[in-house]
């Protein structure tokens, strides 16, 4: 019986072998690589993110809806799925239906550019969300930037 344990033990031991992975490998190149872009009409996405300030952390799910070059609607959800914030972004104006504080906010994409810290434009806060290339970058200028 005690053979039939060893050889068990064994069977279950050497079955647990971990491969390892060569550490010299084939090398890629940049040029390897083709940039897509998402093509899209409409784009319905779903997203989680946190924002942090001074005074608090903030889990929140963002639901956007695009139309491509034209508007971005959407909608963050903080703790329990109640709908905190509402807005429409446009390449000429900014509008925020804050739930929370009970406030309307109408201004210019500008605004956060103001609130952030960041520059985007319209065309930039668009490739964000969809995950497209915030810039068009061809393959010759990554191959020198990498290089």
């Amino acid at each position: 019986m005690r053979k039939y344990y060893i050889l068990v033990f064994l069977l279950i031991f050497l079955s647990c072998k971990r491969n390892f992975i060569p550490l010299d490998s084939t090398s890629i190149t940049v040029m390897d690589f083709e940039i897509d872009e998402v093509d899209y009409e409409y784009l319905t996405s779903k997203s989680k993110f946190q924002y942090k300030n001074e005074n608090q952390l903030i889990n929140a799910t963002l639901n956007t809806r695009i139309k491509k070059n034209e508007k971005i609607w959407f909608s963050i959800r903080v703790a329990f799925g109640i709908e905190g914030f509402r807005g429409l972004i446009t390449k000429d104006e900014f509008k925020l239906i804050d739930r929370v504080n009970k406030r309307v906010i109408i201004s210019t994409p500008k605004i956060i550019e103001k609130e952030f810290k960041v520059k985007l434009d319209f065309q930039q806060i668009e490739s964000l969300l969809v995950g497209n290339l915030l810039y068009n970058i061809t393959l010759k200028f990554l191959y020198w930037f990498v290089l």
